[in-house]
Order: C-alpha cells, then structure tokens, then sequence
C-alpha cells in the first residue's frame, strides 16, 4: 500500500524538460519544508525505479514525452507502455498513426495516483493503467500539450523559471499544470479539486492573455489559444474523490490529518514518435 505523503517527482534536464524540473524543484523544496518524504529524480528509469521502490510513493508526477499508448523520460528512454494504437491529428503535421506493440512496464503505477505532464497519454496509456493495471488516478492529456511560444524563431530561448514576456512564454503552461499537484501535495486535495485547480488556473491566464494585462503582447492571441488547447486536451480518469497524499484508508486519512498562430510564433509541444518502443525524438514544434 503506498505510503502517506510520499511522492515522486520526475523530470528530465534536457530536450525542453528542464522548464518543468523549476517547477518540480520548487515543489519539492516546499513539501519538504512540510516534513513530506519526496524525491525529485533526475527523468531517468533507473532513478525514478529506485525512488518507487524505496519510498512506495502514494504519487507520481512525471514530466516526459509521450504518444497515445507510451510515456518516455528524457526524451531518450521508454518507460510505461500499454499494447496499442491510435491516429491522432498533431497540429502543423497532420494525422499520425502510433502503434504500441507490446506492454512495458505496466504494474508500476499500481494504487498510485499518475499525473504525467505529456502529450497524448490520456488517450489510451493513462485511461488503461487505471482500467487494467491498478492504478487509482491519472491526470494526463488527450492531445499535443503546448508548453512554450516565442514570437519569432530569432527569440532566444529563455532560461526557466523566466516569468512571462511580450516575446516568449515558457512558463504559464506548466504553472497551469503543477497547480494540481500543489494542491495534492500542499493542501491535501481530492484528484478532482486538483483538476479544477488546473482548470482555474488556465482560465486565468486565458483572461490574461485576451482582456488582461497581457492581451496587447505580441505573443497573446497565440498563447491563449495553446491554453484553451491544452484545457480542452486535460483528461482524468479513476476514482476522483480519494485525497492521494493522505493514503487510502480511514484510519490512515484520520491519523494523518491528526498529525499535520502567427507564421513566425514557435509553438513546442511535448510530443512522440509515432512508434514505439523506439523512443521519441525530440523536435521544436513549428
């Protein structure tokens, strides 16, 4: 049975990865000031295997690149992956067949709750390690999810933890998606209040973008639009009401509760190949 107020958190440094590791690491470093057990892994599967098998988490927040049936870290290396296939349109490329030959992996979600900031996986990996392989819940998303947009390709890439700019945004789409697991880990929420949280949060910057502060950026009309995507794309399946920090039982729950788009803008999505096993390359989406 997993253990309370134990999580891991795994992203990698590399290939775009690293805007969510600044988010991972800051959540980690406040769950921790909390006397919450967490691991904030390096992406890979040898780490990220370690950690669950030491610690037990209650839940797994994976930030990685996938397609419908397969979750990869660092871009490099496959680490879950159900038999399957799917077509899906992938904008600026057009329709994609993916076709998952076998099953990878599969039990290591099991009693946990999985939120996996990806592409894809809501489609048929998440829905099927919470109908087939134990999982408890999944949070995930059913389409390409947008992370980043520049103006133009002459914009650098900023450095992460870089707060929003008239000319580049790689921020308020993971800020968007970390405000489940802030709520999960921080406040004890439900799996649904944690999706709503997401929710409200891409709502406020969809308002920011279009009759806020920001709706005269260059970059607004296109970021909001990568934010009404990305919400319309966020899935969650399983049992929606369990609190995963705070464990599965009553006694336990008690005791721990006691106790404590412009032709120049860029968009980048976190997307895979659309084979596997082979892992995904990465490619700046354009």
């Amino acid at each position: 049975m997993p253990t309370p107020f134990t999580y891991i958190l795994s992203s990698g440094l590399h290939h775009g990865l690293e805007y969510m590791y600044y988010f991972m690491s800051k959540l980690a470093d406040e769950a921790k000031r909390r006397g919450h057990a967490v691991t904030l892994t390096d992406g890979s599967a040898a780490s990220n295997n370690r950690a669950i098998s030491l610690s037990d988490p209650a839940v797994f927040y994976g930030n990685g690149h996938g397609n419908p049936c397969a979750f990869t870290v660092e871009c490099t290396e496959l680490y879950m992956m159900v038999k399957g296939e799917d077509t899906v349109y992938i904008p600026d490329v057009g329709m994609v067949r993916y076709v998952c030959a076998e099953n990878f992996n599969t039990d290591i979600m099991k009693n946990r709750h999985c939120h996996l900031c990806s592409c894809l996986t809501a489609r048929i990996l998440g829905k099927t390690l919470v109908s087939t392989y134990g999982a408890r819940s999944y949070i995930g998303y059913k389409e390409v999810f947008f992370y980043g947009v520049r103006e133009s390709e002459e914009v650098p890439f900023p450095e992460p933890g870089t707060p929003p700019t008239p000319e580049a945004d790689f921020y308020s789409f993971l800020d968007a998606d970390v405000e489940g697991e802030r709520k999960i880990m921080l406040e004890y929420s439900t799996v649904a209040e944690a999706v709503e949280a997401i929710k409200r949060k891409m709502e406020e910057y969809i308002y920011k973008y279009t009759e806020g502060e920001w709706k005269d950026w260059s970059i607004a009309h296109e970021a909001a639009l990568c934010h009404e995507w990305n919400l319309d794309a966020l899935t969650a399946y399983g049992d929606l009401s369990w609190r995963p920090a705070l464990t599965l039982t009553t006694t336990t729950l008690t005791s721990a509760i006691s106790s404590f788009l412009s032709p120049f803008l860029f968009l980048v999505g976190l997307i895979g190949l659309a084979t596997a096993p082979s892992p995904p390359k990465v490619e700046e989406k354009k």
